[in-house]
């Protein structure tokens, strides 16, 4: 199919633009459209066949469910069943926001979205955009990341469009998302919330709502019965086509910069070592300030795969605030973390050390 894309605003957008989208959502059709996280690619949540489009276009798994976006209180209701008051109260504070809630759908969600879960993941995007183009379809929209299915996910429109283009019926080239990370998933199934993906929202913030979040780790499943289905958490994600390894320690890292062991090689660092490596150099900003490595986070992954290399490193990062939510995209994306110069000989497979030269990316 031809795929129009076009200019908007993401924070004050034309009623042309919004009119553009909202006509293919009613219609059953694809549209690719920012939020504050990632881009989305979105169809009616309530049509069945327009939501098997998505997966379609992504090579998503069939049981892999959806995100459903909504844009008012009254639409949660729509698409989620007994919403206690307490929560819809908490809700004033954090939506629009990055956080998605595991909560059981109404009757009006199709098992298309769930995976065949009796439970919907829901939130309301921070993105004027987004919220229109939801209001004016008069429908919840359901929408994964708009990427390939295990590819990093998509914080600019054009991006979208290389993957995309000829797949679904509308991109919105509007520039990067603020965060560019996917959302919080917060599971509220159960009688303690669950995080399942953490996100821009952090656990430290969102406990000062909900209280004790259990994390993953300390997740015991024999306690909880019928654990819902998540968006995003079943299948690899993020992940480059060239191998990706986690490096721990600075120096190491330093070296395997500088050209130290004779691999055809490429990193992803922050600045002050990319302005001195001697290999391909993928910028994610000073490396001091978390919110801005996570913003460049997807576009680094996906450059890997751009830059003459064979193989890639990247550091690692405090797993607390957004650096959990950094580490948790980072370990997924990669194939293993090394902490000595022996992993690395025996990643790249035991070449000798030797000076290599390069350019720098980004």
């Amino acid at each position: 199919m031809p795929t129009r894309i076009i200019k908007a605003d993401q924070s004050d957008p034309s009623p042309e633009s919004v009119a553009a989208g909202s006509d293919i959502i009613r219609r059953g059709g694809l549209v690719v459209f920012p939020t504050e996280t990632v881009y989305g690619l979105g169809a009616d949540a309530l049509n069945t066949e327009a939501c098997s489009g998505i997966y379609r276009a992504k090579g998503r798994p069939s049981d892999n469910p959806l995100i459903v976006h909504v844009c008012s209180m009254e639409m949660l209701s729509a698409v989620a069943a007994d919403i206690p008051e307490s929560l819809a109260e908490k809700l004033k504070y954090l939506w629009p926001g990055p956080l998605t809630l595991i909560l059981r759908k109404s009757s009006a969600i199709p098992g298309r979205v769930t995976g065949g879960s009796d439970f919907v993941a829901v939130r309301m995007p921070d993105c004027r955009l987004a919220l229109e183009l939801i209001r004016v379809s008069g429908v919840p929209i359901a929408a994964p990341s708009a990427n390939i299915s295990g590819k990093p996910s998509i914080v600019n429109g054009l991006d979208a469009a290389r993957y995309l283009d000829g797949k679904v019926d509308l991109i919105y080239d509007a520039g990067n998302t603020r965060y560019g990370l996917e959302s919080t998933i917060l599971d509220l199934s159960g009688k303690s919330p669950v995080l399942l993906r953490p996100g821009s929202y952090s656990v430290e913030f969102l406990e000062r709502y909900f209280g004790r979040i259990i994390l993953p780790e300390t997740l015991d499943i024999s306690e909880r019965k019928n654990i819902p289905i998540t968006p995003g958490t079943r299948y690899r994600h993020y992940s480059p086509d060239k191998p990706l390894y986690l490096v721990d320690d600075p120096v190491l890292l330093e070296n395997i910069a500088m050209g130290k062991y004779g691999m055809n090689a490429a990193v992803i660092a922050p600045d002050d070592l990319c302005r001195i490596s001697r290999i391909p150099c993928i910028s994610i900003g000073s490396g001091s300030d978390l919110d801005v490595v996570a913003s460049m986070l997807f576009q680094a992954l996906d450059s890997v795969d751009r830059v003459s290399a064979d193989v890639a490193f990247a550091p690692t990062f405090p797993s607390h605030g957004i650096g959990l939510a950094i580490m948790n995209r980072m370990v997924k994306a990669s194939v293993a973390t090394l902490s000595d110069e022996k992993q690395v000989m025996v990643a790249i497979g035991g070449k000798n050390p030797s000076s290599q030269s390069g350019g720098n990316v980004g």
